[in-house]
């Protein structure tokens, strides 16, 4: 049996701040097939839709005779507390319960704590200066994705995504973006959009196959990064 304790995965933050878990995560932690939590919500979707709309996202499987794709529910807390109590009290079940209450509980406190944060004039000022570097970056990134374009790229576009895929986790923003960001991560963003910024322009000027050019960046963000946390300063310090 898997141990659920201290495992900060069960709960996440929507694009507009809500709370949410899924029923595969709830069929995972619960030890019952997704498949039977799905048909319990479609078979009591009316008493779920008492608590607010019922969201899904339908995420592609592959399989050996090809892909199909698979609906995954959005459950608010209301929702996901409704849908336990229609699965059998297993032990396993109890102890999940118990342990999504602490990370629904733990969630809100930490966005609480960033919807504070917000209203301070730090943040703002951190927010601006990084609008500011993300501009930046992405006049970088644009004649990135012209220069891989130029020199065979089918898919030049995948490179925004890819840069601020890059930035993001370096300095640990997940779910809910930039808005949903501490002033700390901000900051730190702004330094290592302006690494990215650099480093694009030195690949460029270097002629690097775009490739390698991507990886060279990347390897650049890590270095930063890694030396930010060996010496134990932000990477705005």
């Amino acid at each position: 049996m898997k141990n659920i304790e201290n495992k900060m995965d069960l709960v996440f933050l929507g694009k507009k701040e809500e709370l949410y878990t899924t029923s595969e995560v709830i069929a995972e932690n619960a030890e019952v097939q997704h498949h039977a939590v799905q048909q319990l919500i479609m078979k009591y979707e009316a008493d779920f839709r008492e608590f607010g709309q019922v969201a899904f996202e339908m995420r592609a499987v592959t399989y050996s005779r090809g892909t199909n794709y698979e609906k995954i529910f959005h459950l608010t807390e209301e929702q996901a507390t409704l849908l336990m109590t229609y699965l059998k009290n297993t032990e396993r079940v109890r102890s999940f319960k118990k342990e999504l209450v602490r990370q629904f509980y733990a969630m809100r406190e930490i966005l609480w704590k960033q919807q504070y944060e917000r209203k301070t004039e730090s943040w703002q000022t951190a927010r601006l200066e990084g609008k500011k570097a993300r501009r930046l970056e992405t006049n970088e990134i644009k004649l990135f994705v012209e220069y891989a374009a130029a020199n065979g790229s089918k898919q030049p576009q995948w490179y925004y995504t890819a840069f601020t895929k890059l930035a993001h986790t370096a300095v640990g923003i997940t779910s809910g973006g930039r808005d949903a960001s501490t002033t700390g991560q901000l900051l730190d963003l702004r330094t290592v959009e302006r690494v990215i910024s650099r480093a694009i322009v030195h690949e460029i000027s270097n002629h690097t196959e775009y490739h390698q050019a991507f990886q060279n960046v990347k390897v650049k963000v890590l270095q930063v990064t890694a030396l930010a946390l060996d010496s134990g300063l932000a990477l705005t310090a």
